[in-house]
C-alpha cells in the first residue's frame, strides 16, 4: 500500500486494515507514528532543557526541570483519562458501532474540557505550595513557570482527548503529526523568549502556552470546520451521565494510575535535590536523554491498547493475543537498541544539549549510561500494562505502575541512602551518591516486568470479551473519524 493512500484512510477503513492485514506489519504501522510522537513529546522537555541551560543559569535550569515534574501530576491525568477513552471508543469503532462512538464522542470532548479548566485554576493556585517544596534559589522560579503552565493545561487536553479519538481508529500518524507541529513552535518560540529576549523561565513559560495554543486551533478547524473532517456540533448538546459514567469508570483508574506516577517522580526529584542545584540539573538532563531511549520501546505499549480492543470488539481473540505477543517481541528489540545508541553514540548526543558546565555533563553522561539499561523491561511492562487497558481492566496499570514508582524505585532509593542500609547491611563500605536514582530506575522497571508477565499469562483470551456499557438512545448526532 502507498503511504499517500494509508494516511487518507478513513476511520473505518483503517479499522478494517488493522483486523485484517499480517500482525506484526500491523503492529509496526501503529507504532512507528506512536513513537515518532512519543519522541517529539520527549524532545519538547529536551529542547527546553536546552535553551535554559544555554541562555540562562543553573537555578532558573533546575526550576524548569522540577516544575516540570511537578506540572506533570496534573497534565498526567489527562493524558491517562485519553487511553480509557481511546479504550472505550476502539472498541464501538471494532464492533462497528460509529453511532455510539460519535455520541461518545461529544461525551469524550466536553468531559475532558470541564476537568483541563479546573485542574488549570487548581495548579494555578498550587504553585506556591511547588515552590516552597523546591531549593531555595529555585523557588521564584518554580512560582513562575507552574502558573503559566497552568494556562496551557484547557489546550494541552482538548488536543490529547483529539488525538485519543485518532488512536481509537488505529490513525496514530495523525497525533504524530500535530505533536511535530507542537515541538516546532515551542523551538521557535524558545529561540524567541529565551534565546532571544533572555526572559528565561518566563520565556519557557510562554513559550509552552503559545505551542499547545497554535496546536488547539488547528484540532479546532478540523473538528467543526473543516470539509472532510469531524464536523461535530455541540448544539442542543446534554451530558448523558450513563456515558459519563462509563467514561469514569474505565477513566478514573488510569488518571490516578498517571497521577500516581507523576506524583512519584516529583518526589524522586525532591530525593535528587539532596545532591545540589549543579547534580539535579544532570540527573534530569540524563533522564531526557535516556527517555528517548525509552521511547523505541513503550510506542508499542500505546498501540496494542488499540489493537487489543478493536479485536476483541471484532471477536478476533486470537488475532488480539498474536498483536500482544508481537508488540512484546519488537518492543524488547527496541530496548536493547536504545541501549546501544547510548553506549555508543550518548556522549557526542549529550554534547549537543550542553557544554556549558563540564560537572553537568559528566554526571549526565553517567546518569543515562545506568537508566537506559532499564529499556527493554520497562517496554514489556508497558505492552502488558496496554494490553490489559484493552481488556478494559484498567485496575491492573494501577497497580503495577504504582508499585514500580512507588514501592520498588522511591523505597529503593530511600532504603538505599538510608544510615541503617549503610551501616548494617553494607558495613559502611560504601558511599551513596547520585547515581542511586537511575539504579532505582532499571531495578524497578525489571522487578514490575516480571510481576506484568505473571499477570498477563493469567488473562482469559478465549469467549467474549465486553465490558459493560450503557448505550444511549441519544445518540443521533455524526461526527467523521
Amino acid at each position: 500500500m502507498k503511504l499517500t493512500s494509508f494516511l487518507r484512510q478513513s476511520g473505518e477503513e483503517r479499522t478494517r486494515k488493522i483486523l485484517t492485514g499480517g500482525v506484526y506489519g500491523t503492529m509496526l504501522f501503529l507504532a512507528v507514528p506512536s513513537f515518532l510522537m512519543l519522541i517529539s513529546q520527549a524532545l519538547a522537555t529536551t529542547f527546553d532543557n536546552w535553551f535554559i541551560l544555554n541562555y540562562a543559569d543553573l537555578s532558573s535550569s533546575g526550576a524548569v526541570s522540577y516544575s516540570m515534574q511537578a506540572f506533570n501530576v496534573i497534565y498526567n491525568a489527562g493524558i491517562g483519562l485519553s487511553v480509557a477513552g481511546t479504550a472505550i471508543l476502539g472498541r464501538f469503532n471494532g464492533q462497528g458501532d460509529w453511532e455510539q462512538s460519535r455520541h461518545y464522542t461529544r461525551q469524550f470532548l466536553a468531559l475532558m474540557f470541564c476537568l483541563s479548566v479546573a485542574l488549570g485554576g487548581l495548579t494555578f493556585l498550587l504553585s506556591g505550595f511547588y515552590a516552597n517544596m523546591a531549593l531555595p534559589d529555585l523557588r521564584p522560579g518554580v512560582r513562575l513557570a507552574m502558573r503559566l503552565y497552568a494556562f496551557s493545561i484547557p489546550f494541552a487536553y482538548f488536543n490529547n482527548a483529539y488525538y485519543a479519538l485518532k488512536n481509537a481508529v488505529g490513525k496514530s500518524e495523525v497525533p504524530f503529526a500535530f505533536t511535530f507541529l507542537m515541538v516546532f513552535t515551542k523551538v521557535v518560540c524558545n529561540a524567541i523568549f529565551v534565546a532571544g529576549m533572555g526572559l528565561g523561565v518566563m520565556g519557557i513559560g510562554f513559550a509552552t502556552i503559545c505551542s499547545h495554543l497554535v496546536v488547539s486551533l488547528v484540532l479546532l478547524f478540523d473538528v467543526f470546520f473543516r470539509k472532510h473532517g469531524m464536523h461535530l456540533s455541540f448544539r442542543h448538546f446534554r451530558f448523558d451521565k450513563d456515558a459519563i459514567r462509563t467514561l469514569l469508570t474505565v477513566g478514573i483508574p488510569s488518571v490516578i494510575n498517571n497521577m500516581a506516577m507523576s506524583v512519584g517522580f516529583w518526589l524522586i526529584n525532591l530525593e535528587a535535590m539532596k545532591f545540589g542545584t549543579t547534580l539535579l540539573n544532570s540527573i534530569n538532563l540524563g533522564n531526557n536523554i535516556s527517555s528517548l531511549m525509552y521511547n523505541l520501546t513503550s510506542c508499542f505499549g500505546t498501540t496494542v491498547t488499540t489493537a487489543v480492543s478493536l479485536n476483541l470488539g471484532a471477536g478476533q481473540n486470537k488475532r488480539a493475543k498474536a498483536s500482544a505477543v508481537a508488540s512484546v517481541v519488537m518492543s524488547t528489540i527496541g530496548g536493547f537498541l536504545g541501549i546501544a545508541i547510548i553506549y555508543l553514540f550518548g556522549e557526542p548526543i549529550t554534547h549537543l544539549f550542553t557544554n556549558a558546565n563540564p560537572e553537568v555533563l559528566e554526571g549526565a553522561l553517567t546518569t543515562q549510561k545506568i537508566a537506559v539499561l532499564g529499556a527493554p523491561t520497562f517496554g514489556v511492562c508497558s505492552v502488558y500494562c496496554g494490553v490489559f487497558i484493552g481488556f478494559a481492566r484498567t485496575k491492573l496499570p494501577i497497580a503495577i505502575n504504582v508499585a514500580r514508582v512507588w514501592l520498588l524505585r522511591y523505597v529503593f532509593i530511600r532504603v538505599v541512602e538510608s544510615q541503617l542500609f549503610l551501616e548494617t547491611i553494607m558495613g559502611g563500605r560504601i558511599h551513596i551518591n547520585y547515581t542511586v536514582i537511575p539504579w532505582a530506575t532499571v531495578f524497578s522497571n525489571t522487578m514490575t516486568a516480571i510481576f506484568a508477565y505473571v499477570v498477563y499469562k493469567t488473562l482469559r483470551w478465549e469467549g467474549q470479551h465486553n465490558f459493560i456499557v450503557k448505550k444511549s438512545h441519544r445518540a443521533k448526532e455524526g461526527v467523521k473519524n
